[in-house]
């Protein structure tokens, strides 16, 4: 008879998935694969590796411009500097690691997905997105499902060919019910118990550390889940706060993430509740939130893990909270989806 844990899970189901998330994710391999690669081609390998990822990290940075430029409709370069020196994004964006491969593919898809949107569709957007969708997946397959499953606002309200818009949906609808599978099999998960039991354990096995939180109790049911939800995107989002973590490290993740705050504060009284009508800017916030609540399962007791994670919609984020902050005196009424803020030299 198989003994239960506290939060009301076997061992033998939990143990089973801390093995399979240790032992199945490829991406070590891919990262091993690339330095093995970027050796091959050069002289000297201490540090080409480092710089591959640092540019990888530089053109991510680029790409997500641009789609903010192709939305607004014009060149922004206040913006450039502004995403470009972001403190999280300038140290996590440039590491020999997962981080700026990630970040490369999400930002490629970023920009398929807004250029396929304002110019109402292309087959050539579609293969950059799938690339953008493929190198981030293979970096943390999950990835593929927290990007894909927002783009039903694209595809619903976007102003899209409808030839583009049937091959977005069936495309999409094949690739998620490919990734969930592989994901379902990896995990070792048949029903909604086993989910609630493998978000339980991920809850819990990355704990530790000065900048640890806890979760009372686990989650012992799905109401349980859905009440914790909310606070924990919130941490995953903005946590930790000035003052919050006493380390050099966290003293600067707590005066970014102030800064964040901010931004969210002159969202809150700008009122621009409208702009969320506008396709793309539904789908930036949906896909934010829904990437904050899957994070917020087992990112949440680690804050320091939560800030590294971060990275991944840091740059669409930023863009989110500054457009949806802005005057509408400062928008370019001449892009195609009325635009991405435009900050003059005198704002």
């Amino acid at each position: 008879m198989t003994s239960k844990t506290p939060s009301g899970i076997t061992e033998s189901k939990s143990s089973g998935a801390v093995r399979c998330l240790a032992n199945t994710i490829p991406s070590s391999s891919c990262i091993l694969f690339l330095c093995s690669f970027v050796s091959s081609l050069t002289l000297s390998k201490d540090g080409c590796t480092k710089v591959t990822c640092s540019l990888l990290g530089l053109v991510a940075v680029y790409l997500t411009y641009r789609a903010a430029c192709l939305y607004q409709g014009k060149d922004n370069l206040p913006l450039l500097y502004l995403l470009g020196l972001f403190p999280s994004i300038v140290f996590w964006g440039s590491i020999l690691g997962k981080d700026p491969i990630t970040l490369f593919g999400i930002a490629i898809f970023i920009a398929s997905v807004v250029g396929f949107t304002t110019k109402g569709g292309g087959l050539h957007f579609i293969v950059w997105g799938a690339l953008g969708i493929v190198i981030a997946a293979s970096m943390r397959m999950w990835l593929a499902v927290i990007f894909l499953a927002p783009l039903i606002v694209v595809l619903l309200f976007g102003r899209i060919k409808p030839f583009g818009r049937i091959l977005l949906l069936v495309l999409t609808l094949v690739a998620g019910t490919f990734v969930i599978g592989q994901l379902m099999e990896r995990f070792a998960i048949e029903t909604t118990e086993d989910l609630l039991i493998t978000a339980d354990v991920f809850s819990q096995v990355v704990g530790g550390g000065g900048s640890a939180l806890e979760i009372e109790g686990g989650f012992r049911d799905w109401e349980g889940v859905a009440a914790f939800l909310p606070w924990a995107a919130f941490t995953i989002l903005f946590r930790p706060i000035p003052g919050e973590v006493m380390n050099p490290f966290g003293l600067l993740a707590g005066a970014e993430n102030a800064v964040l705050l901010w931004l969210l504060y002159r969202v809150v009284i700008s009122r621009n509740l409208g702009r969320l009508a506008e396709p793309l800017v539904a789908w930036a916030v949906l896909t934010i939130v829904f990437w904050a609540t899957v994070y917020a399962i087992f990112a949440y007791q680690n804050l320091g893990m939560a800030f590294r994670f971060k990275l991944q919609v840091m740059p669409l984020l930023v863009l989110l909270l500054l457009y949806l902050g802005s005057r509408p005196e400062r928008l370019n009424k001449r892009g195609p989806q009325s635009g991405v803020v435009e900050y003059s030299k005198s704002g």
